[in-house]
């Protein structure tokens, strides 16, 4: 049985430059196991904690200093000596490690970038790939009632216009994406993807509008009229690239929408401030849904809208994610 011998975290910059942890597993003393911890613009209010320095004098407050210090201290010590091939194994431990509702005490990016290296390693000692030592784990854990389906390309789902924490709020909503669903394969829905993007900055450009200047996830970052009208011009890029909207690609929302409610309302500041009811907010999502190819929308009403969601998902649920 091959065992973890050492682990060795350092804080590092993400793709936003801003510091993440970094986690090395070794295994007989050797390197067999690597993970960098992501890290979301927009999170909700209860998920697991990114343990953060504070001090204002390093990364305005966000260094992850502590977080990589709890690793190398405390998380360590505890895990030297498990097999990383055991995942459930090392996960339970990381768990009792901290058992604070939101990984408060060690932080969920220290815990995070363990756990991820940990399977990383545990793939590496297998000479299989990442995704089939997770298949391999999930079908250890069902019965052969309830059985694993064989893993399959995913469908890409990519960003083509930011708004919102993406792209310092020209937009309300955070993004407008696409899916190549009647791609035959992923090599094809990626040419259609790159296709598209190409199209929508050109048109961006011809109208004036930012069409080279992108958020921090890739999307174009222009100040238009409303969100519909980012809506309206994914749609005319679809088209340009001569593939069919709703046959050929379909669009996504991520509306991100508790970063626009308050007091009960949802405001849209890119749309000269005006305040929407839930019920209006579900009407507006709705309407888009029969007008456009919209197929997914994520995160359309403030995560504690409850009575808001229970009348988006009797409406909509039928006709997208």
């Amino acid at each position: 049985m091959s065992t973890i011998t050492k682990i060795h975290a350092r804080e590092v910059l993400d793709s936003r430059g801003r510091p993440t942890v970094e986690v090395d597993i070794q295994v007989n003393g050797k390197l067999a196991g690597r993970a960098i911890v992501p890290s979301g613009a927009s999170t909700g209010a209860a998920e697991a904690l990114e343990l953060r320095d504070g001090d204002a004098a390093r990364y305005d407050g966000l260094g992850v200093l502590q977080a990589v210090a709890n690793v190398n201290e405390k998380i360590a010590s505890a895990l030297v000596g498990t097999d990383p091939t055991q995942q459930s194994v090392v996960d339970e431990k990381l768990l009792e490690l901290d058992a604070t509702p939101q990984k408060s005490q060690l932080g969920a990016n220290a815990i995070l970038g363990v756990s991820l290296a940990a399977a990383h390693a545990g793939a590496a000692l297998q000479n299989i790939p990442l995704y089939l030592h997770i298949n391999k784990m999930l079908s250890a854990l069902r019965d052969d009632k309830d059985p694993v389906p064989a893993p399959r390309m995913p469908l890409p789902m990519t960003n083509m216009i930011s708004g919102g924490l993406h792209a310092g709020g020209n937009l309300d909503f955070q993004d407008v994406l696409i899916m190549p669903i009647g791609a035959a394969d992923y090599r094809t829905g990626l040419e259609w993807t790159v296709r598209i993007y190409n199209r929508l900055g050109e048109l961006l450009t011809a109208a004036g509008y930012e069409g080279r200047l992108v958020g921090d996830e890739g999307g174009f970052g222009p100040r238009l009229e409303s969100n519909e009208q980012a809506i309206e011009l994914v749609v005319q890029a679809i088209e340009a690239a001569h593939l069919r909207p709703g046959e050929d690609v379909t669009i996504a929302l991520d509306v991100a929408a508790t970063h626009f409610f308050e007091a009960g309302r949802y405001r849209l500041a890119s749309e000269g401030g005006v305040q929407l009811t839930s019920d209006e907010l579900v009407d507006r999502l709705a309407n888009w849904v029969d007008k456009y190819p919209i197929t997914s929308i994520e995160d359309a009403l403030a995560e504690e809208d409850w009575s808001g969601w229970q009348t988006l998902t009797a409406g909509l649920a039928s006709e997208c994610n």
